[in-house]
């Protein structure tokens, strides 16, 4: 009980030392501010040190701050854009990390936006929306090559399902569909071993990517069996054609 006591004791100093820190900081600050307003551009807090970019008076200024507790550090407006303008990676790091105190003509509060919404190259943030775009681009890809291969798929259906309608009346599931075509078409020689295995071929291959069983094929894979669905639909259509005589 005396341990809880103590704990919320030390919790509650704390926050009266962080509030003491913060009205102290905001004090400075605004005694600053208030001082050089021409030449203060921004400020902002890093690294537990409050950075003034300045475009004058550095030698000034750094002394001036110097009856603060707190560390300050000035550094140049021309100099802090040569860093943004060459890319450099900790002060990108660093500035997604920290709070503007003070940014009058908004030059820091876009910049870190863009930083944190990882639309400036190099940063962490930048990096994993690259990934996640890329991410995104596959599964784009690969629900186009499903769509691909659903219409493969339904297309040897369709032809031998309709050529099993039109020779024998036979109206079959999807599932008996390659039973029947064997034994109507294959075992008499009407439909080559080849087409059959090629209709065979799809009709698996499409069923156990459906359920998952194996991942997506190659877009040159496709390609193939596209075209070996072609070559089997010119032979049904030529059958179909030739009804009469099957």
């Amino acid at each position: 009980m005396q341990k809880k006591k103590q704990g919320k004791k030390e919790k509650a100093n704390k926050k009266q030392i962080r509030s003491k820190k913060e009205s102290d900081m905001e004090e400075a600050l605004s005694k600053i501010i208030k001082k050089y307003k021409k030449e203060l551009i921004s400020v902002i807090f890093e690294k537990e040190q409050i950075l003034l970019i300045i475009n004058s008076k550095s030698k000034e200024i750094n002394n001036y701050c110097k009856k603060f507790k707190f560390k300050f550090k000035t550094v140049s407006f021309q100099n802090y854009i040569g860093e943004i303008i060459r890319g450099d990676k900790k002060l990108y790091l660093a500035l997604s990390k920290s709070d503007i105190l003070y940014d009058p003509g908004r030059f820091l509060d876009p910049l870190q936006e863009l930083i944190k919404e990882g639309r400036v190259i190099t940063t962490k943030e930048s990096l994993v929306n690259r990934f996640d775009s890329i991410n995104e681009y596959f599964i784009k890809i690969n629900v186009t090559k499903y769509k691909v291969l659903d219409n493969i798929y339904t297309a040897v259906i369709d032809l031998s399902q309709a050529l099993l309608i039109e020779k024998h009346n036979i109206y079959c599931t999807q599932k008996e569909t390659i039973k029947y075509l064997e034994k109507y078409f294959v075992k008499t020689s009407i439909i080559s071993k080849s087409d059959y295995n090629n209709v065979k071929e799809i009709i698996i291959l499409f069923k156990d990517i459906e359920h998952k069983k194996k991942e997506m094929i190659s877009g040159k894979e496709l390609d193939a069996l596209q075209k070996k669905a072609d070559s089997y639909k010119e032979k049904v259509v030529g059958l179909l054609e030739k009804s009469n005589n099957i």
